[in-house]
């Protein structure tokens, strides 16, 4: 296991940000929200918030507080999030997402899958925790060079 921290350069952050100031709107709809996809206002809403407002940084920071690891596996670099149960009676629990989900929707579990104040009326126990990321979301992998599917 390499340890892992995300550490996105600020040059990509600052293209992204050119990027999205730069987005070519077509003309607004005429046709009732959310009627053929993402409703126009609201997606112009959330481009603004991410190139204008969002920091990145404070949510890279808070990411990076829990412990994030790459193993390399079949060829594959698995980036994941590890984080071992207080006391001496673990058991490991994988807890994974889907798409389009994410790692960041079960962060908040940790505490209470992991601590002595929230397990020990529970389980008796603590629990030990490995998150993977989805393949092609996490921040090393290259599928282009292989192919990838349900059967991988």
């Amino acid at each position: 296991m390499e340890p892992f921290k995300i550490s996105i350069p600020e040059q990509q952050l600052h293209d992204l940000s050119i990027r999205l100031k730069q987005v070519r709107w077509p003309s607004s709809f005429s046709i009732e929200p959310w009627a053929l996809g993402t409703d126009y206002s609201f997606l112009k809403g959330l481009v603004d918030y991410w190139g204008s407002e969002y920091n990145w940084r404070e949510q890279e920071a808070w990411l990076n507080r829990f412990p994030q690891f790459i193993e390399h596996v079949d060829g594959f670099d698995i980036h994941f999030v590890h984080v071992r149960g207080e006391g001496t009676s673990e058991r490991p629990l994988l807890l994974t997402h889907g798409w389009p989900g994410s790692l960041v929707e079960m962060l908040e579990l940790i505490p209470y899958l992991t601590t002595h104040r929230y397990m020990v009326d529970i389980l008796k126990r603590h629990l030990t925790l490995l998150f993977p990321l989805c393949q092609a979301l996490h921040f090393r992998v290259n599928l282009h060079d292989r192919e990838w599917g349900p059967n991988t």
